[in-house]
């Protein structure tokens, strides 16, 4: 069996025992990152040479993982993240950073696919590969921080009840920004801002459900 396929078994074990171990509000964390990796794998998969004729099918892609990341970021920085912060601060002020890095490179990114030229040359076609895999490693790397350190601690700091209440909470927010007709991921992209200071370029953030990957 190849690598990357015993990891995504390992990863839905995993997924399973915690169900039986009744830690409802991670679960549902748990399931929004699920989510958000089938979009990765196909950003990743559209980024290996990306075309002009492409475009619109990574914008589409891109559009999608903001939308899953905007409800999963509600949830942790609003109800998950302020249950726990008391707890576990140097943990949750890593987490912070990592998720405004996470937006200030959705940003950019976001902003070349909104406005992208007429004629793509190889040269801006080059960076948005770049942007758009760093992209995909941010998030990537946040989702197997939050799931090999903050839920494992998680489960020690919150009873039952704290978790079955967070989590009625987090299906609250899902109904509320599902329903929301003002939740227009478009009005949100603005000018296009500086490329990020910290860049990952080709280097890969390698997680427990993908194997190795050549550029």
């Amino acid at each position: 069996m190849p690598r990357s396929s015993r990891l995504r078994l390992w990863t839905l074990l995993r997924d399973a025992e915690s169900l039986r171990q009744g830690r409802p509000a991670c679960d549902n964390l748990c399931e929004d990152h699920r989510k958000i990796e089938v979009y990765l794998d196909r950003l990743l998969a559209a980024l290996q040479d990306p075309r002009p004729e492409g475009i619109p099918g990574i914008r589409s892609i891109v559009d999608e993982i903001q939308r899953l990341r905007a409800i999963h970021f509600e949830k942790e920085e609003n109800l998950f993240y302020p249950k726990l912060r008391t707890a576990l601060p140097e943990l949750l002020d890593q987490m912070d950073g990592q998720h405004e890095l996470i937006r200030e490179v959705e940003m950019h990114v976001t902003g070349m696919l909104a406005d992208p030229p007429q004629h793509p040359d190889p040269r801006w076609l080059h960076e948005l590969r770049l942007v758009g895999i760093e992209f995909h490693d941010h998030i990537q790397h946040h989702i197997v921080d939050e799931e090999d350190h903050l839920f494992r601690l998680a489960e020690d700091q919150l009873t039952a009840e704290e978790q079955a209440a967070l989590e009625r909470g987090m299906v609250a927010v899902e109904e509320r920004m599902a329903s929301n007709c003002k939740f227009d991921l478009s009005k949100k992209i603005g000018k296009i801002p500086p490329p990020p200071k910290q860049r990952s370029g080709d280097g890969w953030f390698l997680s427990r459900r993908s194997a190795p990957r050549s550029s």
